[in-house]
């Protein structure tokens, strides 16, 4: 919709104002956005380039929340900060789930998914929230099999699976992250022996 072109054009800022701190954002620009609506009758055309070379994967709990805005007649604004509010609870959840598994060092987890770059690449409108979270969750995955010194479980491979998948599927460079399951021992990988 042509309203998404006008709240980006009517909420940018002059790209000076990233090293300048004497130059301010005027907050005003945003009270305008929030009364913008959206329409759909009027459509321009958007190169979604930088977009595009990510899977879909990535956006699916902030599409969902856009989407469920939308039947509210949302202002862009709205489904702008609903997207960003989906991609810090997917981080969220996702740095979770790596804190609960990692066996040890848990509050360097923490701190890793607390620090100020990660938490704006987390709230932002994009495919990081995803990437990182999943890569961190993978990591975690095999230090706890690598900890566990025991043959690994279905349950442990559905879910190394799952989140390598997940590794994969978010950013093609990420995938050399799947090559730390050659650290996990291979007497792990085969079943306990009988006596």
């Amino acid at each position: 919709p042509s309203s998404i072109v006008k709240f980006i054009e009517l909420t940018a800022t002059d790209p000076i104002i990233k090293f300048s701190p004497d130059k301010k954002y005027d907050t005003g620009k945003t009270n305008q956005s929030y009364n913008l609506q959206l329409d759909d009758s009027k459509r321009v055309y958007f190169s979604a380039d930088k977009i595009a070379q990510y899977p879909p994967t990535n956006y699916i709990l902030q599409s969902f929340v856009v989407f469920t805005l939308r039947i509210f007649d949302s202002s862009p604004l709205i489904l702008f900060y609903g997207a960003r509010i989906a991609g810090l609870m997917t981080w969220i959840v996702l740095f979770a789930l790596a804190i609960k598994f990692i066996p040890y060092r848990k509050w360097a987890f923490a701190y890793l998914g607390l620090l100020p770059m990660a938490l704006f690449q987390a709230t932002g409108v994009g495919a990081d929230a995803v990437t990182i979270g999943a890569a961190a969750l993978y990591v975690a995955i095999i230090l706890k099999i690598i900890a566990d010194k025991q043959a690994i479980t279905l349950r442990y491979i559905a879910i190394l699976t799952a989140t390598g998948l997940l590794v994969a599927l978010s950013k093609n460079s990420s995938i050399v992250i799947l090559l730390l399951v050659l650290l996990i021992p291979t007497r792990q990988f085969l079943p306990p022996r009988s006596n």
